[in-house]
């Protein structure tokens, strides 16, 4: 992979030359059958191109590609002679300067870019124990054959690429942290290339979304971010050396689920995204009954908690409870809807969220009251999982579902939440978030509306140790 060439001092100091019967020493040998050899040796060095990978996107690797300059090579050496045998130990330094990076993939609409680099050093240090042999040929330069043994240790310093002007907790940011941007080098696409990259990369392994963190004063990096559609979610306190605080942002993955979609309601509390779900629910039917996408379903916002008090488990973990499957069938059946509920194992469910014996006795009671009420308003229900096959017929057949998934995106992994699933776009599942950014009057800023591959969305669809899995499959009722 790389090619070295030494001159000068250093081939003088590394053989023998026959006609002078001596070899470009430091020290006089003493007399005798063997002599002590001491010496320094300089050269020049040339490098081949260095390739390496950041990682995938959806069609093909990430590659950097390395272009170093010329550089130079010096070292010592010292051992003893004796006859044609030569032992020593030789320690050498190179370095090389950095003379552009180029980034490229094979990947639709990667766009072919070259970063310059304006500085950055790569250095190699070598420790060699060497066994010689000189042959006596009576040429000009006596050949000889070498046995080595070598550690050897290479460093990169000095790095300044001319990079975006920002950081990322994406993995690919995290294979160039090691090249810091010293100048401005905006207006080049890079920023935009290193991003698009990232997502396809992420995308190719069934992400759903990319999180970063950035500094509060980094401007140009938060204008760069909002872009591309990342949206702020939240801050971390005094999160850098300097004592400022991190931006959070976020941006969903994948296809943008068509429009129109169904009205979207955002929960208005940590523990309201079932009734967020029911009321979806109901704007839908009434848009199906009245062939209309606007808002034509504005409940009071008294009526999420009127729906919240007749689908609530009372307790879940340490707060209010959320909503159980069999009560928000319950719920939508009074209200003229005909849900469908797959479970995957009898109830009562979530009872290992809360830890006083108390509060699971009353969780109990009120999940066995809604399935009495359930079987009493013949709502059909399955204990089996909700799989492909299921919610993709629905969906053909122009049905929505509420399913249970253990957190998404703004909800923390492993805590129960319900999503509002309304269609289908290949094997993409089209779904309304209800844990929305809000704005500052508590609104949401806009609907979390995504098209997730299955293969992700049934990742989500296990909760807890038992891997529960709960949808209630919804038809409109008689008009």
């Amino acid at each position: 992979m790389r090619n070295r060439f030494l001159l000068g001092a250093g081939v003088a100091l590394a053989v023998a030359l026959s006609w002078a019967d001596a070899q470009a020493q430091l020290l006089v040998p003493p007399s005798g059958p063997g002599s002590w050899y001491f010496g320094g040796q300089v050269g020049w060095t040339m490098l081949d191109s260095e390739r390496g990978s950041l990682g995938r996107t959806a069609g093909g690797s990430i590659t950097v590609r390395e272009n170093w300059n010329d550089g130079f090579n010096t070292g010592v050496r010292g051992g003893y002679e004796w006859g044609p045998w030569r032992f020593e130990e030789e320690f050498s330094f190179q370095t090389n300067g950095l003379h552009s990076l180029g980034l490229s993939a094979a990947s639709p609409g990667w766009p072919a870019g070259t970063s310059t680099l304006v500085g950055g050093d790569r250095n190699a240090y070598a420790f060699m124990t060497n066994a010689i042999y000189d042959f006596a040929v009576g040429w000009p330069v006596t050949p000889h054959g070498a046995e080595s043994s070598r550690a050897a240790m290479t460093t990169r310093s000095g790095h300044e690429a001319c990079l975006p002007s920002f950081s990322s907790s994406a993995g690919i940011w995290d294979e160039l942290r090691g090249r810091r941007r010293t100048r401005d080098c905006g207006g080049r696409g890079v920023a935009a290339m290193l991003l698009d990259a990232a997502e396809a990369a992420a995308l190719a392994h069934d992400c759903r979304s990319i999180r970063l963190e950035v500094h509060e004063t980094n401007h140009a990096a938060i204008s760069r971010y909002r872009k591309s559609g990342y949206r702020e979610f939240g801050r971390h306190r005094r999160y850098y050396e300097d004592g400022g605080d991190a931006l959070r942002f976020e941006k969903p993955l994948g296809m943008a689920a068509p429009s129109p979609a169904p009205p979207y309601f955002h929960q208005t509390t940590e523990f309201t995204c079932g009734p967020a779900c029911m009321m979806m629910a109901l704007a839908w039917a009434e848009s199906r009954c009245n062939r209309r996408t606007d808002r034509s379903f504005q409940p009071a916002p008294a009526f999420e908690f009127k729906l919240w008090r007749e689908a609530t488990t009372i307790f879940t973990g340490p707060g209010a409870g959320g909503c159980e499957p069999y009560g928000i069938a319950v719920a939508l059946k009074r209200r003229g809807l005909i849900p469908e509920i797959y479970v995957s194992r009898p109830g009562p469910y979530f009872l290992d969220t809360v830890r006083s014996a108390d509060k699971r006795r009353v969780m109990a009671l009120t999940q066995a009251d809604f399935q009495r009420e359930a079987k009493a308003l013949a709502i059909a229900s399955h204990l089996t999982p909700a799989s492909e096959s299921v919610l993709m017929r629905a969906f053909e057949a122009g049905h929505v579902a509420i399913v249970l998934v253990s957190g998404y995106h703004m909800v923390p992994r492993g805590k129960p939440h319900w999503i509002f699933a309304f269609g289908r776009d290949g094997r993409h599942v089209l779904m309304h978030d209800p844990a929305a950014i809000r704005d500052d009057q508590g609104m949401a800023a806009a609907a979390e509306t995504y098209a997730v591959p299955w293969t992700a969305f049934e990742r989500v669809t296990h909760l807890g140790r038992e891997r529960l899995s709960a949808a209630i499959v919804i038809r409109k009722g008689p008009s």
